[in-house]
């Protein structure tokens, strides 16, 4: 069943989740596949979150992405866009998860203050940028720590799609600061990080 997204009083903060239909977005549900992603949390390949930042009777998804081309000087990397037209514009599913807690002025401030740090910081890109995104949906780091216990996970200073939004979270006190954010591909976002939430999620109810 699919709910029109203006019934659920999103907020900021709540999950957006993805199902593409771009190669990139096959490419990585393949990849969590082979790596043991099961059901529906398989087929989730792209994560944002819901952003208000006061407009009346408008929402918007902030990502990390590349793949905006349907606004006009479209870019690459951490943004934000009206969500209706994101939507509109979205190949695939869409799925929203609701977060359970009151967003006071200090939230706001806050979330609004990670908005104006991050926007416009570059999506992952080149050859270490690649293999991060590799590493974090194959959840490779499992299979290296057999042999290399000390092994921390490459990081670098762009972020994809889950890094982001959990270094929002992280930043708005959501999330336990002991997650490894980089460490987190998307299939994860459909149920398992619920242990590492410090409020209240709600079951993934599809809009799209």
């Amino acid at each position: 069943m699919i709910t029109d997204y203006r019934e659920l009083g999103l907020q900021s903060l709540d999950i957006v989740l993805c199902s593409g239909n771009s190669k990139m977005s096959n490419a990585i549900k393949t990849m969590q596949k082979l790596t043991g992603a099961k059901g529906e949390a398989a087929e989730i390949s792209h994560i944002g979150g819901i952003f208000d930042a006061g407009k009346v009777n408008e929402l918007e998804m902030q990502e990390s992405t590349t793949c905006n081309n349907f606004e006009d000087g479209a870019v690459k990397g951490v943004q934000c866009n009206n969500f209706d037209k994101w939507l509109d514009y979205y190949d695939g599913r869409v799925w929203v998860r609701k977060l359970d807690f009151i967003r006071d002025a200090d939230f706001d401030i806050t979330d609004l203050r990670f908005w104006y740090d991050h926007c416009d910081d570059p999506y992952e890109s080149g050859i270490m940028g690649s293999l991060e995104l590799l590493l974090c949906v194959a959840r490779l780091d499992k299979v290296i720590r057999k042999f290399w216990k000390g092994y921390n996970p490459l990081q670098t200073k762009d972020v994809h799609c889950s890094e982001h939004m959990a270094n929002r979270m992280v930043a708005d006190g959501i999330i336990f600061d002991a997650v490894s954010t980089n460490k987190l591909p998307p299939y994860l976002w459909w149920d398992w990080l619920d242990m590492y939430i410090k409020v209240p999620v709600g079951k993934p109810i599809r809009v799209k």
